[in-house]
């Protein structure tokens, strides 16, 4: 009978209430919710190192990733895509001028600028003789 619609001068109740909480307890005992739900800390995957990287590292990875999507999208000559990375990018450098103040301008980066300054002036020859998509032109010019 449940606890809360019994006569509560009745001390019969209030026994089998104990027995009944201290049977469910029993099994229980010392295990923790976690370990009772099925999760088990010593799974099969090892475990990952944590791997620390310095301001700079992160920030010249995000830079290198930002420029690999740029050149991929140079020998496509998407040139919508090239004007949204680059902005992106710039965006990128914006956050990390405190690291380009300390280290300097990266060369990768000087390098991608020489890519990109190339890419144009081909393109721009190439641009009667090829016929672009209404926004890879509107982009280029």
């Amino acid at each position: 009978m449940s606890r809360f619609f019994a006569d509560p001068n009745s001390d019969s109740d209030d026994e089998e209430f104990d027995d009944e909480l201290e049977e469910e307890a029993g099994g229980r005992q010392g295990t923790s919710l976690y370990s009772r739900a099925g999760y088990d800390s010593s799974d099969d995957e090892p475990e990952k190192k944590r791997v620390v990287r310095s301001q700079k590292d992160k920030k010249w990875e995000e830079l290198r990733g930002t420029i690999k999507t740029i050149n991929t999208h140079i020998s496509g000559g998407e040139w919508n895509s090239i004007q949204n990375e680059f902005d992106k990018l710039q965006k990128q450098l914006q956050k990390a001028q405190a690291v380009i103040a300390k280290e300097g301008t990266p060369k990768f980066y000087i390098k991608l600028l020489v890519d990109l300054e190339d890419f144009l002036g081909k393109s721009l020859e190439n641009k009667d003789k090829k016929k672009m998509n209404a926004l890879n032109q509107k982009a280029l010019n």
